[in-house]
């Protein structure tokens, strides 16, 4: 796995922290919850190939895996990992086919893959999703967790994305690559993502659609449609990351991001 210091960056909501799950034991249970969703829930992956109920593959091996935990009663909640460019390449691309213009994600190696991450494993506890309208993938803040927007979609999600997207700009990334089931495509897509399908329907334990996301097009579609999301997600980012058209040219490294001026007009 991929260590990165010694003290991870975290996101903070009113109920929940998210870490870079860094260690053996935060680790194990990073995959315990993979193994509870993928093998013992939803049926993706034969729990017998897993007799310590840590699911896991070699592409763990070079990824960074997020973690969120209760604030309280320091359970973990839910988990996600990006898996980073390397020889071995990315896992959609032994099980999806690409459209002749994305031809070159489905190559290992490819030079334009090389600022490219994919995105997969995201699982939420079910412990923490037992509310009448939680789905799969739990469902909005609680009460009392005003530190996130409504509009961005459910608490622990929201908060795992949010990371992702602070380590992908802290490590100058470009894309997001990512083999999605259609609720969580449809989920994602009314919160305003712009994953852009780049391929038929393939069968990656179920079926699946292959897509793409170009940060710079979701930070300017935040920008323009969902602005209070936006203020989120650059808030704990260093400011030398964060999108230029946020920053005053008089604002000098080291302060906070400016917040976006305006309300928010609507909303594997």
């Amino acid at each position: 796995m991929i260590q990165t210091g010694n003290t991870p960056p975290s996101v903070y909501t009113n109920y929940f922290e998210f870490v870079r799950a860094q260690g053996a034991e935060a680790l194990a249970e990073a995959f315990r919850i993979r193994y509870q969703v993928y093998c013992e829930e939803r049926g993706f992956l034969p729990p017998g190939k897993y007799p310590d109920h840590l699911e896991r593959d070699p592409y763990d091996e070079t990824s960074i895996h997020l973690l969120s935990r209760h604030r309280f009663n320091h359970r973990a909640a839910g988990t996600m990992r990006l898996i980073m460019p390397s020889p071995r390449g990315f896992p959609v691309q032994q099980h999806c086919v690409f459209d002749p213009s994305h031809l070159y994600c489905g190559e290992p190696g490819h030079p334009a893959l090389e600022r490219y991450i994919e995105v997969s494993r995201l699982a939420v506890a079910k412990t923490f999703r037992q509310r009448a309208d939680d789905t799969v993938y739990g469902g909005p803040p609680r009460a009392g967790g005003a530190a996130l927007p409504q509009e961005a979609g459910p608490e622990v999600v929201a908060g795992l994305y949010k990371l992702l997207y602070h380590e992908t700009k802290r490590r100058g990334l470009t894309h997001w690559l990512v083999a999605m089931e259609r609720s969580l495509q449809l989920l994602l897509k009314r919160i305003g993502y712009q994953f852009v399908p780049i391929g038929p329907v393939a069968d990656y334990y179920g079926p699946v659609t292959p897509f793409i996301l170009k940060i710079e097009d979701m930070e300017r579609y935040f920008y323009q449609r969902r602005r209070a999301i936006l203020n989120y997600w650059v808030e704990g980012l260093e400011p030398e990351y964060a999108p230029a058209f946020l920053l005053t040219p008089k604002t000098p490294v080291g302060t906070a991001p400016m917040a976006v001026a305006g309300g928010t007009p609507g909303q594997r």
